[in-house]
């Protein structure tokens, strides 16, 4: 009797043990930690950094189309599957925009609300999409077509040469990706920015560049 007394203690004890480990398992930090990393899907569309070069102006062209702007990209030298961003500034006091055009292969964007008389310059970008990119809403591209960014107001810059220390108005909450448009005499260029949490910046120069300007665009949700 007392050896059956002893073997159901013994069987109990080795249940509750067992069912400890496997909750204890459930809740571990690190084990959520793995799990997270594994499965946690890639956010950004870009490489935090990446730098998209501006296409040859002569191959840009624009006009009037109905109710908007048509906009016309003849470049072959450049991937068809290449993601085109470009810059708009106006020849009034109207704030330079950002919008995200589409792929290259399209040739051709329309824009509404906007008419040629307004512009003064267009700059477009062509960027290469992160491969580990989880597709957004919006299929493989991570923004609508000829979705418009918001000017982000920077309150002062400068550049030591190494990198350049941005200090800006504060984000909006609902800011989900930040660009950065760097001008300078060699040429101009788009930067990926990621989702800042504070508006003081620190960008790191990926080329030998001397900064005339800089602005700051947001992809709001």
């Amino acid at each position: 009797m007392k050896n059956l007394i002893y073997f159901a203690t013994l069987v109990l004890a080795l249940t509750f043990a067992g069912c400890s480990n496997t909750e204890q398992d459930i809740i571990s930090p690190n084990g959520s930690q793995v799990e997270k990393s594994i499965y946690e899907p890639q956010t950004f569309p870009y490489d935090l950094y990446q730098t998209f070069t501006e296409m040859n102006s002569d191959k840009i062209s624009w006009q009037d189309n109905k109710t908007g702007l048509l906009i016309k990209v003849n470049d072959v030298s450049t991937l068809k599957n290449s993601q085109l961003f470009a810059t708009i500034e106006f020849v009034n006091d109207k704030d330079i925009v950002m919008v995200f055009l589409g792929y290259l292969k399209m040739h051709q964007f329309y824009l509404g609300g906007i008419y040629a008389r307004e512009v003064k310059t267009i700059r477009v970008f062509s960027a290469v999409i992160n491969s580990n990119f989880v597709p957004s809403p919006f299929g493989v591209t991570p923004y609508p077509f000829n979705q418009f960014f918001y000017n982000h107001s920077v309150t002062e810059w400068t550049d030591d040469g190494y990198e350049i220390k941005v200090g800006a108005m504060p984000f909006p909450p609902n800011m989900e990706h930040l660009f950065a448009l760097l001008m300078s005499r060699e040429g101009n260029l788009l930067m990926f920015v990621g989702k800042p949490d504070t508006p003081k910046l620190i960008i790191p120069k990926s080329k030998e560049i001397n900064l005339n300007d800089l602005k700051l665009f947001t992809y709001q949700k």
